[in-house]
């Protein structure tokens, strides 16, 4: 995965992160010890265009992983570099998703590195 410059955090994300993570941490809080899971809609409210848009602006198209250009035969998937099962307070930290390449829903850093 190479370095990029981040640019300022979308707009998007600017309004809502703080809120959004609050959410996403009282879900988290109240399923545990249930038989109930966290929604993934709590924790995909960053799959804003906006947010997708500067990614890709960032990433100039390309995988962050395998650096194949995003959309000839693939289509965008946005991933965070830490898990966000394991840090669910990170989840709307700008600095942490990155975009990624899928190619007919498998990621493409899986046929990279396992092929």
């Amino acid at each position: 995965m190479r370095n990029i410059q981040r640019g300022e955090m979308p707009d998007s994300l600017v309004r809502n992160a703080n809120t959004w993570r609050l959410q996403l941490l009282r879900e988290i809080r109240a399923c545990r010890g249930t038989d109930r899971q966290v929604s993934a809609s709590y924790f995909d409210k960053y799959k804003q265009p906006d947010v997708r848009e500067a990614l890709r602006k960032m990433y100039q198209g390309l995988c962050c992983y395998c650096e194949g250009r995003i959309g000839d035969v693939s289509f965008v998937h946005i991933e965070h570099r830490k898990p966000k099962s394991k840090y669910p307070g990170d989840t709307f930290n700008w600095d942490s998703p990155v975009v990624q390449e899928y190619v007919i829903g498998v990621p493409v850093y899986f046929h990279f590195f396992y092929s």
